[in-house]
């Protein structure tokens, strides 16, 4: 019996495949369970210690390097360079893992047992791990950016430059060489002037607007006395033929035709036509017996321009220009003139102060005027049979002050003459006079406001 349970227990078992297979005891069993967890535990521990060293290492070279660049401003070889402002990055500790949980022994329940053999590498490596913990943790030192000087830019200061002050000329005395260049120069001018004026008298019945103009370059050339009487005589032929008299000539600048309106007044057309004279002297060039008469689509010429007057007192005469609008002034007409005791040459010491340019005096131009002779005192009245200043008078008015002073010039006055006093004797009791048909015709051409006389000597 108990040789068959003997022969009962150790019998051998046997597998699947039927091979015997050997049936451990319990003690054995429990033994080399233990042992094999025992084994695998370590080399968990091993692998995880490993890998934990392994990042403690890292953190430890990325930590000293970051540490040792960021102290060392100079460990840089260039130039420093600006940037922008840097913002501090705080690294932060990596999130501490909770320890994992030891076994204990299951054979002892000892837990150093479990854990192999403990030394001090692990304390001490526990003790660099927090340091790099607290290193990492530590704030970066902020980096303050370089900053550029501004460039200051010396602006210079504006300098007034240094007024030039120009040299006065000297005043020569005029040398021989001077006087006949002088001399030479006139008479070239006088010779021009006076072919000039024979061209205009051939001119003057075949192309009367061409001879005009010639004999204005003539006139203002220079002409001799004999000359200037010549030019005053062909002045009033053409003068007729282009404006006074017979002025109907074909492409003529001096004149334009306008077409009366049936609601149109000769004052009206004066008006918005802008003639710059009276419209006694548009009836007269249009041979208007009533200027209120005129008919509608009827031609009416008209002048252009305004007109002037020069006087010499030294030649006594009288010119009268056509200015147009493009500033070109044509000579019309030529009138003698007579001067009175005050105006003559050697009479009056302060004859000089009434050379200069003036114009028409507002309300100065008056028929039939009463005159007192400031030599006799005798007074005329308006309208008195023989008056010696005749029946048109013109005041002027100097547009210029006295040489050096701030007092106006004495007036001056155009006026006619009476069959007593002609202007041929060459001297008479008024002022500048002259014939009564010539002073008519200056009377009504002169405008009070645009036309100008220049008194000369």
């Amino acid at each position: 019996m108990a040789d068959s349970l003997s022969t009962g227990i150790c019998r051998k078992t046997r597998s699947l495949d039927g091979e015997p297979t050997t049936m451990a005891l319990a003690s054995q069993s429990s033994r080399s369970g233990s042992r094999r967890a025992y084994m695998t535990s370590r080399r968990r521990r091993s692998r995880g210690r490993l890998f934990f060293v392994l990042i403690i290492l890292a953190a430890i070279i990325g930590g000293g390097w970051w540490w040792f660049y960021a102290d060392d401003g100079t460990a840089g070889s260039e130039p420093p360079v600006t940037r922008e402002p840097a913002t501090a990055v705080i690294e932060m500790p990596p999130k501490p893992t909770s320890p994992r949980r030891e076994s204990l022994d299951p054979v002892t329940g000892d837990r150093n047992l479990a854990l192999g053999n403990r030394d001090s590498r692990p304390a001490e490596s526990s003790k660099a791990s927090t340091a790099t913990q607290k290193a990492s943790a530590r704030p970066a030192a902020p980096v303050e950016p370089v900053k550029k000087k501004p460039t200051t830019v010396a602006i210079p200061e504006p300098t007034e430059p240094t007024p030039v002050v120009p040299e006065t000329p000297k005043k020569t005395a005029p040398t021989e060489n001077d006087s006949e260049s002088k001399i030479a120069k006139a008479m070239a001018a006088r010779n021009k002037a006076t072919m000039q004026l024979a061209e205009a008298r051939n001119l003057a019945k075949q192309d009367p607007l061409e001879a005009r103009k010639v004999l204005s370059e003539a006139w203002i050339g220079g002409l001799s006395e004999d000359d200037r009487k010549r030019a005053a005589t062909l002045s009033r032929t053409l003068a007729d033929r282009t404006l006074l008299m017979d002025p109907v000539v074909l492409g003529s600048p001096w004149t334009r035709t306008y077409t009366i309106q049936p609601s149109d007044t000769l004052g009206g057309i004066i008006y918005k036509q802008k003639v710059a004279t009276s419209q006694s002297f548009i009836s007269r060039i249009n041979d208007l017996d009533d200027p209120n008469a005129i008919r509608a689509n009827n031609e009416l010429l008209l002048p252009n321009g305004r007109f002037h007057a020069v006087v010499d007192l030294g030649s006594r005469d009288v010119a009268v220009f056509q200015e147009l609008d493009d500033g070109r002034r044509d000579l019309l007409l030529v009138m003698p003139i007579a001067l009175g005791p005050n105006l003559q040459a050697g009479l009056d010491p302060n004859r000089d102060q009434v050379t200069g340019l003036y114009r028409v005096r507002p309300q100065g131009m008056r028929r039939n005027p009463s005159w007192k002779n400031p030599a006799t005192g005798k007074m005329w009245r308006r309208g008195d049979v023989g008056n010696p200043v005749g029946e048109h008078w013109i005041s002027l008015e100097a547009l210029e002050k006295l040489d050096g002073t701030e007092d106006s010039r004495p007036p001056v006055v155009l006026h006619g003459t009476s069959p007593d006093h002609p202007i041929e004797v060459g001297q008479h009791p008024g002022l500048i006079a002259m014939k009564p048909a010539d002073i008519e015709v200056l009377y009504l051409m002169l405008d009070t406001g645009d036309s100008t006389i220049d008194i000369r000597r």
